[in-house]
């Protein structure tokens, strides 16, 4: 691919790329330099004179193996040179005009095609196989800012934000989701619809994509990991890489078999393809990753390129240009003909020059890497490449006035294209509200939402702009919402729509309302699970508004009621709606029954503190000791745990492992304070306790705490404890899971129909439950069940189990449990979410808690340690790796939100060494851990940890 100047961005990178096929070996000859203006690394004495007056007359060079294209400047025409140049130049140069009137904006070639773009954004293919060939128009219907090349493929960026792709997909390098051999027309790549797009760049069979909030994504060959997603299978769609140490990538690059990235703060990383040291990792290794190239630390980079086996990187603020990678036809600029393994400056007469020059804002360094060739142009700003990546089209607060002070002016039809273009479009109308991204910061949603609000505020007090853009919503964006996409990024425009007022206006609600709703019933699980995440980070009243908003929808659609099968889905899908956002608001209810969140979703609430402080060996004793000294006092405090012993207070990790050993002490069959109807079942309260009923009370209120505190308590309670606490009845069904056999025996006593029930069960209104026997009713032992009693009969039963046999020491309990938690709060939920809340549960998800782990201070997925240690713990049997999370967390308990959203990190101190064992810090779910250097050493520490998981400091 050709050298491809970019604008400066605002941390002063302008970097550029190129790639070529490699050609056959040549003599290496030393740089030709024009008075310090062009260098070409070989020389190519055939092209001397031909070129000799290129830097003022080039607007851009692109180089492939058996081809040098210039641009002229003003874009009258392209000039093809053939390579390798004779060394007379008596091949003369081919000239390709686009048309009369029509000038070239930029181009790219591949190994047999040429694109040009013209400077209206229509894109033009030139095949040089065909003879007579001619500018085919590509896209005719579209408006393309940008265009890439790889060897037999082709991508183009339009200026609404669609990518598309055309050309060879051996593959899968168009990105289509499937393979197959070609295709001459474009296709649209549905995978990245809705991201917002800066950059696109294409290798030999590989291509790659930029978003606007530096997201990287790949697809295509991957045989040397040159889509760096850690593996070398190829993609037929978008993948997104992993994040780079949470640096925000702004440039991208692509060679032959390897990819460069440049981030905002001048790092380079490298991956794929290093078998002649192009990666600059001092090395001939491929990497599957990302990996930084160390030895250009600490010089900040502002430009890379790459070459098929080589790679170009520029600092601007020494003038030094770097290369590294293949130098056998001596494009390295070294003097040699020898690969180089890590980055070195290239020979150049007058680096001091440019390092003076760079420093002014007149002159700019460009620098294309060809296959064999590398090629530096010192130009005037004002005559080079830095105007070739245009961008999409997206709002700002200039346009916003602008659009606002057109209105009934003769530029109001340009202005209403505008509006139509953006909010058509998801990439643009989210592309418009990005937050900045600094390097280090990890954020998961990257809009500016007090921006949006206050724009589409300003806006919409314009009616026609207001009805411009009802009309595009309705029209278009709805209809092309992203909800297939793999991205969150695609998924962002979900945040963004509810804040425009025409969202909210009644009389949208079946036109813009409804299709948002569907739209939204569409995503697939773990994009729900995003946006259900978002939502619960709203503010109390942001959230209202949006549940508002599909409220008023239903009572509209229930109006205007019709039998149809349409109405039906409008509905369904509304009403599917608030079922999700119940499930938030059901969270909200615990995390402000907490007092993690007011009224108003503020951070932590500056709550005074409940401090314990136990001993490991009387832990009951120690708890029920204080707890009767505080026990009219207001227990809605955060609660301070600490160890006698261990280390000082602590409401993290410590707090979670205190509950986890207190609940798993109080419920032991063998400490005798509750009962077992059958072995392996759930829990009830005793007919006859042995403890005192102020037990319970204490019980029910360290249940409360837990729940207070966002802990879980591992307390197997059937459901019609919660059903009780709720003050609904339990029924025989929870008599089922509480006894199956007895709640079994009950049901084939209701269903049985004859007439000699009475002989086959001979029962009588007695029970025997919990080592008692109980009258039902008065003499109910003499009194026998028969058809016409039986149900009366059950119902008793089922009512003495769970009511009357207990009734004071359940009292006891929920007397505990209230006084902490607050009743109003925990009415709104249902039983089996309030059972979920209070216990947890063990849907574990083992793939997903390593996907979402971090990795910090020397690791990262791939490091042999951290392979080893997934291999060891996937191996580990169930109740193993409950206690792991035991170790890691405290407790072996799911929260509400799942394991799938908890995040192990990785670290690895200096201090740490194949001897130490593995430690935890539980309050963050950090794991220390040495960098064994066998798998036998890494399933020795691992046991030795989860089966001594008791005790901090």
């Amino acid at each position: 691919m050709e050298g491809k100047p970019r604008r400066r961005s605002r941390g002063g990178a302008r970097p550029v790329t190129g790639r070529v096929p490699a050609s056959r070996p040549s003599a290496t000859l030393p740089a030709e330099s024009w008075g310090a203006k062009f260098w070409l690394f070989p020389s190519a004495p055939g092209l001397r004179s031909a070129l000799s007056r290129r830097p003022e007359a080039t607007r851009q060079m692109c180089c492939t193996r058996r081809r040098l294209a210039v641009l002229e400047r003003g874009g009258t025409g392209v000039e093809v040179h053939q390579l390798p140049a004779e060394s007379d130049g008596a091949r003369k140069p081919k000239c390709i005009k686009l048309g009369k009137k029509m000038k070239i904006h930029s181009m790219d070639q591949g190994e047999e095609h040429m694109l040009v773009l013209s400077s209206d954004g229509k894109p033009f293919e030139y095949k040089y196989s065909v003879e007579h060939a001619r500018f085919q128009c590509i896209l005719q219907e579209k408006t393309i800012i940008q265009i890439t090349c790889g060897d037999y493929h082709s991508l183009a960026l339009s200026k609404g934000g669609e990518l598309f792709a055309w050309g060879q997909n051996l593959d899968g390098q168009l990105g289509v989701g499937r393979i197959f051999a070609s295709t001459s027309t474009p296709e649209i790549v549905e995978n990245l619809s809705g991201v917002p797009l800066v950059q696109i760049s294409a290798g030999e069979a590989h291509s790659m994509a930029l978003s606007m909030s530096g997201n990287v994504y790949s697809w295509g060959r991957n045989d040397c990991g040159q889509l760096g997603l850690g593996h070398t299978y190829n993609k037929d769609s978008p993948s997104c890489i992993e994040a780079l140490d949470d640096q925000k990538v702004e440039f991208l690059a692509c060679g032959g078999s390897h990819t460069a990235l440049l981030t905002k703060s001048g790092l380079v990383f490298t991956f794929g393809d290093g078998k002649y040291g192009q990666l600059g990792h001092n090395s001939a290794q491929n990497e599957l990753r990302p990996c930084l190239v160390t030895e250009l630390v600490g010089n900040r980079v502002t430009q890379i390129a790459c070459g098929r086996q080589h790679t170009l990187a520029y600092v601007s603020d020494t003038g030094k240009v770097f290369s590294f990678g293949s130098g056998k036809e001596g494009q390295l600029g070294n003097g040699g003909t020898c690969n180089q393994l890590v980055p070195r400056p290239m020979k150049l007469p007058s680096s001091e020059e440019l390092k003076s020059e760079s420093s002014t804002s007149v002159k700019e360094l460009i620098m294309v890497a060809g296959g064999n060739q590398s090629i530096l142009i010192w130009m005037e700003k004002e005559n080079s490449y830095v105007n070739l990546r245009r961008k999409i089209l997206t709002l700002n607060e200039g346009t916003v006035k602008r659009w606002i002070a057109d209105v009934g002016t003769k530029q109001w039809q340009n202005t209403k294209r505008e509006i139509r273009e953006i909010f058509s479009s998801p990439a643009c109308l989210t592309g418009s509200f990005l937050r900045e991204r600094t390097d280090g910061e990890m954020i998961s949603i990257h809009l500016d939402l007090n921006t949006a609000r206050n724009t589409f505020k300003e806006l919409t007090q314009k009616d026609w702009i207001t009805n411009t853009i009802t009309s595009c919503l309705k029209d278009n964006l709805l209809k092309n919402l992203p909800f297939h996409s793999p991205h969150q990024e695609a998924l962002e425009v979900f945040f963004l729509l509810p804040e425009c007022p025409v969202m909210h206006d009644s009389n949208n609600w079946e036109s813009l309302v409804v299709p948002f709703a569907e739209a939204v019933c569409k995503v697939n699980d773990q994009m729900s699970g995003v946006l259900e995440e978002y939502w619960a980070s709203l503010k109390e009243s942001a959230f209202v508004n949006l549940v508002q908003m599909f409220k008023r929808a239903i009572v509209a659609q229930l109006h205007y009621w019709t039998e149809s099968s349409e109405n039906n889905c409008h509905i369904k899908a509304l009403l599917e709606m608030l079922k999700k956002l119940h499930r938030e608001k059901k969270f909200r209810a615990c995390m402000r029954l907490a007092g993690i969140v007011d009224q108003e979703g503020s951070a932590l609430s500056l709550l005074p503190t409940f401090n314990l402080i136990v001993r490991r060996s009387h832990l009951i004793e120690d708890v029920f000791n204080q707890l009767n000294q505080v026990e009219n006092e207001d227990l809605r405090r955060e609660l301070m745990v600490s160890f006698s012993g261990e280390i000082g207070y602590d409401f993290g990790g410590v707090r979670a492992e205190f509950f986890y050993c207190l609940f798993q002490e109080m419920t032991r069959p063998e400490y005798g304070m509750f009962t077992y109807p059958e072995e392996a079942s759930y829990m009830w309260f005793p007919v006859r306790p042995k403890f005192e009923e102020k037990s319970y009370f204490f019980f029910g209120l360290l249940c409360g705490l837990s729940l207070f505190n966002c802990n879980v308590a591992d307390i197997p309670f059937p459901l019609a404890l919660f059903k009780k606490l709720l003050d609904q009845t339990p029924s025989l069904e929870d008599l089922k899971e509480l006894s199956p056999v007895l709640g079994k025996n009950l049901q084939t006593l209701l269903d049985d129909d004859g007439n000699d029930l009475e002989e086959v069960f001979h029962i009588h209104f007695n029970v025997h439950w919990d080592e008692n026997d109980v009258d039902l009713i008065p003499d109910g032992s003499q009194i026998i069940v028969d058809q016409a009693n039986k149900r009366d009969y059950v119902s008793k039963y089922v009512n003495y189990i769970f009511n009357i046999s207990v009734k004071a020491v359940y009292e006891e309990f929920q007397r505990g449990f209230y006084k902490v938690c607050d009743k109003e709060i925990i009415e709104f939920f249902h039983p089996e979410e309030l059972k979920d809340v209070i216990i947890g549960n063990t849907d574990y998800d083992w793939e997903t808690f390593e996907k979402n782990a971090h990795y910090e201070h020397g690791y990262d997925s791939s490091h042999p340690t951290i392979v080893m240690f997934w291999k060891a713990l996937h191996k580990l049997t169930l109740e193993e790796k409950k206690k792991f999370l035991v170790f890691l967390t405290g407790t072996d308990r799911i929260q509400i939100k799942g394991l799938k959203n908890m995040k192990i990190t990785f670290c690895c101190p200096e201090n740490l060494n194949e001897k130490d064992p593995i430690r935890a810090q539980t309050c963050f779910s950090l794991l220390y851990l040495p960098k064994y250097s066998t798998m036998e050493r890494v399933e020795e520490a691992l046991q030795t940890a989860i089966n001594n998981n008791r005790g901090f400091g």
